[in-house]
């Protein structure tokens, strides 16, 4: 049986009512997003919220594309949307083991689009002299993956979004370097940059999408 729901006020509580309809349940997939004041939705997911029995937190990225379904009796146009699924799937961060440690709610954006960047775009190189070889990729991926999910809002003043949203992106990233999750460096003209910890999802593999659907079947999940 499969049951949908909605949050509360506060989504950190759960569904609404009591909370023996998450516990009972074995799967409690959560869909999620970042709403602004004016209304628009950016920065949409899907997320593992429960699993009986394996690894939770795990986010997976969809956007909403309009089609057109022809004219109403009236000659009125009608649409509808089909969801995209994002080729990646970002596993949660590691555990906070420190006030300074762990990514920050402010850089969550960030890290996800980080991580779909250098799964579908990376490059192994040794961005440092005599040092490992890295998976890294261009920073501006990673910009163009941010932008993506932190759409504009119709109407007057889009210069002023594109600047704050370019503001939230050097704030993020700004924020993941301080804490040491992430370091970069210019190669050959260009800037890479790359996890710290690789295990914070650039070899976490990707699940597969087939007709607009998960394909669970090859999936790679490791049991928790």
């Amino acid at each position: 049986m499969l049951a949908c729901d909605h949050f509360g006020k506060l989504a950190d509580t759960g569904t609404r009512g009591t909370s023996a309809k998450e516990a009972s349940a074995d799967v409690v997939i959560a869909c999620l997003g970042d709403r602004s004041i004016a209304g628009s939705l950016s920065n949409s997911r899907i997320a593992i919220r429960k699993l009986r029995g394996g690894a939770t937190g795990a986010q997976t990225a969809f956007s909403l594309r309009k089609v057109d379904m022809g004219v109403d009796e009236d000659y009125e146009p009608v649409t509808t949307c089909v969801i995209d699924w994002s080729a990646v799937t970002v596993p949660p961060p590691p555990l906070e083991k420190g006030k300074k440690s762990g990514w920050p709610k402010s850089a969550t954006l960030f890290r996800h689009c980080l991580v779909t960047a250098l799964r579908t775009h990376g490059q192994e190189l040794a961005p440092i002299p005599d040092g490992p070889t890295l998976r890294t990729v261009e920073l501006e991926r990673v910009r163009e993956e941010f932008n993506k999910r932190y759409p504009l809002e119709d109407g007057d003043g889009r210069e002023k979004q594109v600047n704050k949203r370019r503001q939230v992106f050097k704030r993020a990233r700004t924020e993941a370097e301080t804490r040491n999750l992430v370091s970069g460096r210019e190669i050959e003209g260009k800037f890479v940059i790359w996890l710290i910890d690789p295990q914070d999802g650039a070899t976490h593999s990707a699940p597969s999408f087939s007709n607009g659907k998960r394909d669970t079947q090859r999936d790679n999940v490791t049991p928790s």
